[in-house]
């Protein structure tokens, strides 16, 4: 059995969110979530955040270390049970026309990624 992931799994690590109820970043860099709508259920290992599919978020301040300059990766698990197209995580600096990248399921379950998008608007 594989457990959960630590500090020591990655060296290099600038977050880390067990979401083991709540969005604490275990990294040790600080960079917590601020939940929204968020309850926390049993999971795979420990608990796992639940979203309502409307409402739900969680929120990290902006922070230097979370906007790489090279090559990154993002790793999550999560489960849906929407049939329509969900967000599960993006990532944009936050101006009118803002760059950034978003990893989404489309409507027919599939997971997509929009990577340097240029989006006008919030």
């Amino acid at each position: 059995m594989v457990g959960p992931l630590t500090i020591n799994s990655f060296p290099n690590i600038v977050g880390l969110w067990h979401l083991d109820g709540n969005s604490t970043d275990s990294s040790g860099n600080s960079n917590n979530g601020t939940d929204t709508a968020i309850t926390y259920n049993l999971a795979k290992f420990n608990q796992g955040a639940n979203f309502n599919g409307s409402t739900s978020t969680i929120h990290i301040t902006d922070a230097s270390n979370l906007k790489p300059t090279g090559n990154f990766s993002v790793v999550g698990w999560f489960k849906s049970t929407q049939s329509v197209a969900q967000s599960i995580f993006q990532s944009f600096n936050g101006a009118t026309n803002y760059a950034g990248f978003q990893f989404y399921v489309s409507s027919g379950g599939r997971i997509d990624r929009v990577s340097s998008a240029i989006v006008t608007g919030k």
